[in-house]
């Protein structure tokens, strides 16, 4: 498919950049920067083609509030040209690979950089949705208050080499990628990605994933440690 056409494509160009540097390119600095490039797009598409793969996730039990928490103080070293304001961190838990979620949420950071001018502030936070029906959902989140999407780019917006996103000139291609890496890890969660854009309120990039892996995950942690207990009452 599309997917694995862009990686057999991207592994050859890097070969090719690769070698030119080996032989002493007269353009060596221009060739670094398009390395650097090219391998960050590689290794999305290399995460995007593992998603659906059993295995791919390694869960673990994480406290929303320390999630986002940590991932602001991340994003104030990375970008420390923009205000970071944590807007809601959960008193709650969730079951999730964090490793991947931290993954996600970087890229919606970093889109969210693309589309804000330096010094205003971007939004983040980790909450827990509650619909009427349904299962309660754990909710990670960025606002940037720049220009609102339309309907139309909002549509596809998460689609690998979307062409609303492509058109960029400050990220290129590579934010497409990088939105559709966004929606697999959601989706290997049993969860969701999604957007929201207003001119009143900004647009909202988030990622939804159900709370209740959790409960299922500690219930079965807190059976396996009971019998490792039994058995060695036996002993």
């Amino acid at each position: 498919d599309e997917v694995h056409e862009q990686a057999q494509e991207q592994a050859h160009d890097l070969q090719q950049v690769r070698k030119q540097l080996a032989d002493g390119s007269p353009q060596a600095g221009m060739l670094d920067g398009s390395l650097v490039k090219m391998q960050s797009l590689s290794q999305n598409l290399a995460l995007l083609l593992e998603s659906g793969r059993e295995g791919f996730l390694h869960d673990q039990e994480t406290r929303l509030d320390s999630f986002v928490e940590n991932l602001a103080g991340q994003l104030r070293k990375q970008y420390p040209e923009h205000t970071w304001q944590i807007a809601e961190a959960a008193d709650a838990s969730a079951f999730m690979d964090t490793k991947h979620i931290f993954t996600a949420m970087h890229h919606l950071a970093r889109n969210a950089v693309a589309h804000n001018a330096g010094g205003e502030e971007i939004q983040i936070g980790a909450s827990v949705r509650r619909p009427p029906e349904g299962q309660s959902m754990a909710s990670f989140w960025i606002v940037n208050h720049g220009m609102p999407l339309s309907k139309e780019e909002a549509k596809n917006i998460f689609e690998p080499l979307n062409p609303a996103v492509r058109r960029s000139d400050l990220q290129g291609p590579q934010m497409g990628i990088g939105l559709a890496v966004v929606k697999a890890i959601a989706h290997a969660h049993g969860g969701y990605a999604w957007v929201e854009s207003s001119m009143e309120h900004g647009t909202v990039f988030g990622i939804d994933i159900p709370l209740a892996h959790a409960a299922a995950a500690a219930e079965e942690t807190q059976v396996r440690q009971a019998a490792i207990e039994a058995m060695q009452q036996e002993r």
